[in-house]
């Protein structure tokens, strides 16, 4: 395929039932206008054509043949248009190719509209936030440099945007290729800078949507063409929705993270988080139109009649930025197979200290967004969230998850006051940092993790005992344990010293120890807090409300970046 071709002998089959390959005209048939589709193949020799409707039937995958169709193209390469007809919802297709000859060969297949009709004129702008990942970036500016040099019509510019002032405009080979040094303020901040150098250039030149990229990723180009395509059929009932991809881990690339994201109470879910996606019947599945909230912004295009100066993303530096805005924006992300990028999976990045934005920013969210979540939910959800810690001697969790929602009920005056840098700094001193599993003070046995993972509780007495013991902190401790920093459950701990929070993938954790005064203090912390909720909560709550359209503001925003102290020639062209 180095060659742009595969080469068939008699019998050989190429299938394209993959996540890539197959064409979603369930979506296409709701979502944009075209209703008549074909296949445009190139190829030489002699072949079989089948195309087949692919589709979930009680669980089940049903592939069913509509068409089968025999071409020869007399020894010459040519291209062949195969109709598929009018589609309906919920359809998926797909084709397989057949050598009946030798020496065949296949360059080339895509999914056509058999309708003319006028196309809305897309122009994109991309807005990379970074910080201090220099090879990741350049990687990713390196690719679409490559894609555009073989695709004269693919106009995207790219804004990138430098939390870490550590990019050189000189590596920046291209003029459609914009840096923005900026003071870090997180991935809203970030984010934010983006969009109000948008606003300047809508001014001159017409954007009709930005796609937001985390700088962390692994992106083929080819995506953006696709949403592109997309975009330029759209409905227009459709047009204000935005555009999501899925995120797929970049150490097991066909696992799914998620595509779109719901929200339920205060917590956030991902949609069809899991699935193999090398499994036809789950790219399927994944195709479902299964209403999600918002879209994360490793890959999100919003259109920019909602990027104004008066509707900016809300300064809590990062986390629930996106969820915010996904559901202030109120419509439902379209999300297509194909349409995605590759991140290095959250089990593999833990922090705890990021738990202070995690608690304070969800209840910013919550404020401004869910008048349903009352403080009844949010102290029974804190007391929950705070006796899980500690019941895993994670006292340092505690602490940072109750510093967030101390900083809460600070109000939004506090925050609006902040150097979001220098917050960042003293909360990122906080909480457990990961070492190197093989130089901790427990020694790592992988047959005693797989142990602990397993610990249950007996029977219905054990369980009594763990209860009126408090999980065995009454009683005394003799031993330790190796258990997992994600899923940890508090019976592993049951009448432990001591306990090494260990991740497999990355071989890497923290130790931590029984210690019956941080208990105490972790519980006289949460103690004030709830009288803190109940006397203050509803007062901050509406506060937030009443402060929300300045604090998405770009005049909060400009002086919050001290766009105007760096001055606009700090904008670097290249």
């Amino acid at each position: 395929w180095k060659e742009r071709k595969f080469e068939l002998n008699t019998g050989g089959i190429l299938d394209f039932d993959t996540y890539f390959n197959m064409f979603s005209a369930g979506k296409w048939y709701k979502y944009t206008m075209i209703q008549d589709f074909g296949i445009r193949l190139r190829l030489r020799g002699v072949f079989e054509i089948k195309i087949f409707d692919m589709q979930q039937c009680y669980g089940n995958m049903r592939k069913e043949l509509i068409h089968v169709e025999r071409i020869d193209t007399k020894g010459k390469t040519e291209e062949k248009m195969i109709p598929i007809g009018r589609t309906g919802k919920n359809r998926q297709y797909t084709f397989q190719v057949t050598a009946k000859d030798e020496n065949c060969f296949f360059y080339s297949g895509e999914y056509v509209s058999l309708q003319k009709m006028q196309t809305r004129d897309i122009s994109i702008a991309i807005i990379f936030c970074t910080y201090r990942r220099e090879k990741y970036i350049t990687d990713n500016l390196r690719r679409f440099v490559e894609y555009r040099k073989n695709k004269e019509d693919y106009s995207v510019e790219i804004y990138v945007v430098d939390n870490g002032k550590s990019l050189n405009a000189e590596t920046l080979e291209c003029g459609w290729i914009h840096l923005f040094p900026n003071m870090n303020a997180g991935g809203s901040g970030g984010y934010t800078r983006g969009m109000l150098e948008l606003i300047e250039v809508q001014k001159k030149k017409k954007i009709t949507h930005c796609i937001l990229m985390d700088d962390d990723i692994v992106i083929d180009p080819a995506v953006v063409e696709r949403t592109i395509y997309f975009l330029q059929y759209v409905k227009q009932e459709y047009y204000g929705n935005p555009f999501g991809g899925a995120m797929l881990r970049n150490d097991v690339p066909y696992i799914q993270f998620e595509n779109g994201g719901k929200i339920h109470g205060d917590k956030v879910m991902p949609v069809h988080s899991g699935y193999d996606l090398r499994n036809p019947g789950n790219c399927i599945q994944n195709e479902r139109l299964t209403f999600s909230d918002y879209n994360a912004w490793w890959y999100c295009a919003i259109p920019m009649e909602y990027v104004r100066e008066d509707n900016l993303p809300m300064p809590v530096f990062v986390r629930y930025d996106d969820v915010e805005y996904g559901t202030r924006i109120g419509k439902e992300p379209i999300l297509l197979n194909g349409v995605c990028v590759w991140h290095d999976s959250f089990e593999n990045k833990y922090s705890s200290s990021m738990l202070y934005y995690d608690y304070r920013n969800n209840l910013i969210m919550t404020s401004v967004r869910q008048k349903e979540y009352n403080l009844q939910k949010v102290i029974q959800d804190v007391k929950k969230a705070v006796d899980m810690e500690i019941l895993l001697y994670r006292y340092e969790n505690a602490v940072s998850i109750l510093a967030g929602i101390q900083d809460f009920l600070k109000g939004p005056e506090w925050l609006m006051k902040q150097n979001p840098e220098e917050l960042h700094r003293q909360i990122s001193k906080n909480g457990y940092k990961l070492s190197d599993a093989d130089g901790l003070e427990i020694s790592l046995d992988i047959s005693w993790y797989h142990i602990c993972c397993a610990i249950e509780d007996c029977d219905k007495l054990h369980k009594w005992v763990r209860y009126i013991s408090q999980n065995g902190r009454l009683l005394p401790a003799d031993r330790t344990v190796i258990i997992p920093i994600y899923g940890a459950r508090p019976v592993q701990l049951y009448r432990a010293a001591a306990a090494m929070h260990y991740n497999e993938n990355t071989n890497q954790g923290f130790v931590t120890v029984k210690d019956t005064a941080k208990y105490r203090q972790c519980k006289k912390m949460l103690k004030q807090i709830i009288f803190q909720l109940k006397r203050d909560y509803v007062k901050v709550k509406n506060e937030y409300v009443t402060y929300f359209p300045i604090l998405s503001s770009a005049r909060f925003w400009r002086n919050y970046l001290q766009i105007e102290k760096q001055g606009e020639n700090e904008n670097v062209k290249k």
